[in-house]
């Protein structure tokens, strides 16, 4: 019997090998093949953006100048600071005539043009000197490729060498992805940076591929273990070590999944079409039919740029939040009496808006609002503690039923790397949460009704510009106020295995009714804090310590009904006691599985 259930032990064994390898292997070849894909975006992105600004750059010089020389690499010179320290990029258009491109423009154009597909991006002459950065301190103290502040570190002293031949190189370096891209008729590089942080945050995705390996690496250390200690051998097995071994590996399996989980953000599961630079802001307005105006009689909505700044977030409860911040729009000199300024937030129960400021600029307006919103949505919490909730903000037009939409003012950000949380303040306070990222999306809105507005446009489909804040549970205070209690009670249910002796099994009853209690008291009122119909994570842990205090009461009611020769009195208690963490640290890890996969 011992030779059969050994040799099968043995085949189970090399199957889990099997299963392993083939799955670590296509893990790293779907890795291989998101970075590849990736990669090739990113290229082209970043082509796409040199051409973009060098269109830019020859258009505003040609505008200014008024006049028909031609305008090449040789033409441009820069950046200089002129009488009243405007910073600027100065282009020869003639014999004798000069044009002038502001700085800040361009830095405008960067942030348009390359938004979030890097989280550094500028412009270098081949020398390596940075003529055009969001930061303008870098510019104004004439820093080099590779000086502190410009962007990654490690790396630059190879980048530097590529962005000198002056053709388009990318390097994968010790601080993160590099590419350069000549732009068209300037001597300059746009230089793109990408952190390893940033670059895994693109190739996040594979958890599931993860958890099915810690899977099959648990079930190949239990089936070692049983094989190894468990008495199937030639010489004498060990239970204990057998059930201790196994139990270390079951724990371990619960332990990786945790990290796995806590590792693996992105952008959260209630995307939209998402918005991180003018590229994809145009492709949306081109493809989006009432965008485009194809599904409002051929008239294209009248757009308006607006922008958001996050200064305060306040969770309260399960379904409540607290927002406070900024909210500006640019009012464009053609659509100035055609539209009336201002924004709303469907979500808000309550909303206050004060006027902050109001500057005229040139062919267009700007004015700024400051905001307190008390905002009621609906969270996700089956993965409690390890949840990640996604803070959105529907920003609707003043006039929400004209053919009004509003887009993300670009121009205003100096990158929407989501990762760089554009739009948040560096400093904001989350009690028990941590910022994962922030960005723009489009989300199709859909009623059923019209308001009571005859002329109401877009009842079905038309876009809602969103505003969305990613936060990552903090993992620590679940830990110490639910996790760490249950493990305590579970060590004391555990100790009442150890005491109970056959022939003497009631006293182990007055200690389990009073850690039951202790269980349903305090799944009460973790409950009561979410009220859900969600199943969370941490719900299983108070049903497994249910099923603990029923095998300890089952085991002592046994020990005093059954016979001394019983499987349960032999040795002492000794297999139920065995039994006892390999059971409750299996059901642990079969309920993290199926709840993180």
């Amino acid at each position: 019997m011992k030779n059969t259930i050994r040799f099968s032990l043995l085949g189970l064994v090399a199957v889990f090998i099997v299963l392993l390898m083939a799955q670590i292997k296509a893990l790293r070849n779907e890795r291989s093949a998101a970075l590849a894909a990736w990669q090739t975006e990113w290229t082209d992105a970043a082509g796409d953006a040199a051409k973009a600004i060098g269109a830019r750059l020859s258009t505003a010089a040609a505008r200014s100048a008024d006049s028909t020389a031609a305008v090449n690499a040789d033409s441009w010179k820069g950046p200089e600071a002129d009488t009243s320290g405007r910073w600027s990029l100065t282009c020869s258009a003639g014999p004798d005539r000069s044009v002038s491109i502001a700085l800040s423009d361009v830095r405008a154009w960067l942030a348009e043009d390359v938004g979030g597909r890097a989280s550094v991006a500028y412009l270098a002459d081949r020398d390596g000197l940075i003529v055009a950065h969001p930061s303008l301190e870098v510019v104004k103290d004439r820093k080099k490729i590779g000086d502190p502040g410009v962007g990654l570190q490690a790396d630059h002293a190879d980048f530097s060498a590529l962005v000198s031949k002056g053709q388009a190189a990318s390097l994968a370096g010790k601080s993160g992805r590099h590419i350069c891209e000549p732009v068209p008729g300037t001597p300059w590089m746009l230089c793109l940076e990408a952190t390893h942080k940033a670059v895994d945050a693109e190739l996040a995705g594979f958890r599931r591929r993860r958890v099915q390996i810690t899977l099959l690496v648990v079930g190949l250390l239990v089936t070692l273990s049983i094989l190894l200690w468990g008495g199937l051998g030639a010489r004498a097995g060990s239970p204990r070590l057998a059930a201790a071994s196994v139990s270390v590996a079951l724990l371990l399996g619960t332990v990786h999944i945790w990290k796995t989980t806590l590792n693996d953000r992105d952008l959260g599961t209630n995307l939209g079409t998402v918005i991180d630079n003018a590229g994809s802001l145009a492709e949306f307005i081109e493809t989006d039919p009432w965008a485009s105006g194809r599904f409002a009689g051929g008239t294209p909505p009248m757009r308006i740029p607006t922008g958001i700044y996050v200064q305060s977030i306040v969770m309260k409860g399960a379904n409540d939040v607290d927002v406070t911040g900024l909210v500006w729009q640019r009012i464009p000199e053609s659509l100035k009496g055609k539209v009336k300024e201002g924004i709303t937030m469907p979500e808000a129960t309550s909303l206050a808006l004060s006027e902050e400021y109001r500057r005229a600029g040139d062919g267009e307006d700007v004015i700024g609002w400051r905001f307190r919103a008390s905002l009621r949505e609906a969270f996700a919490y089956h993965q409690y503690p390890f949840d990640q909730q996604d803070i959105w903000i529907r920003l609707w037009p003043r006039e929400f039923d004209r053919n009004v939409m509003l887009v993300p003012d670009l121009a205003a950000y100096q990158g929407l790397e989501w990762l760089d949380l554009p739009g948040v303040a560096g400093d904001i306070i989350l009690n028990g949460w941590n910022l994962v990222g922030s960005y723009f999306d489009y989300r199709p809105g859909n009623y059923n009704l019209n308001f009571g507005i005859r002329e109401y446009v877009g009842e079905h489909g038309f876009p809602e510009l969103h505003f969305n804040v990613e936060v990552a549970r903090g993992f620590f205070g679940p830990l110490v106020s639910t996790l760490i209690p249950i493990a305590v009670i579970s060590f004391m249910m555990f100790a009442g295995l150890l005491a109970t002796k056959p022939g003497e099994p009631w006293g182990a009853f007055s200690s389990i009714a009073g850690m039951f209690m202790t269980l349903i008291l305090n799944y009460g009122r973790l409950r009561d804090v979410f009220a859900t119909n969600d199943v969370l994570y941490l719900d299983y842990f108070y049903w497994i310590g249910y099923i603990a205090a029923g095998y300890v009461a089952a085991n002592a009611l046994l020990c005093g009904l059954t016979a001394e020769t019983s499987i349960v009195r032999r040795n002492q208690n000794r297999i139920p006691r065995l039994l006892y963490w390999p059971l409750i640290l299996g059901l642990v890890f079969l309920v993290t599985v199926r709840q993180f996969r």
